[in-house]
């Protein structure tokens, strides 16, 4: 479906760079939570983007995003929060299983904020 989309891979997670759409398919071996934690990888992956995106509207692309995809350094953070930015990390980390899951950074946060609600409080 991506490769109908273009400019598609200009967006597109370093094992579909590297392998393809294909990359996300489910596979004959592949077990219902393998295929869903590829796709929650590369869902990760793209939230890391927008929220690049987001916050640098003026920056170019992180370097993660052309090979040999390096992980972002300190010096890209731009205006993501600092408290945000070690969970953005882990987001555009090039290695699928290493990478932070969207649903992980929104409990993180949501984590994050609670325990400063509390520490507001009386």
């Amino acid at each position: 479906m991506g490769d109908l989309m273009p400019d598609a891979m200009a967006c597109a997670p370093p094992e579909v760079k590297k392998e393809g759409w294909s990359a996300l398919k489910d596979r004959l071996s592949d077990t219902c939570t393998a295929y869903h934690y590829r796709l929650q990888s590369a869902a990760g992956y793209a939230l890391g983007l927008l929220l690049h995106v987001v916050f640098n509207p003026t920056h170019p692309p992180p370097p993660t995003v052309q090979p040999p995809h390096p992980p972002p350094q300190a010096s890209s953070r731009g205006a993501i929060l600092s408290s945000v930015f070690s969970s953005f990390k882990k987001l555009l980390n090039p290695h699928p299983k290493s990478r932070m899951s969207a649903k992980n950074l929104l409990d993180r946060l949501r984590d994050q904020g609670t325990r400063a609600r509390r520490q507001c409080m009386p």
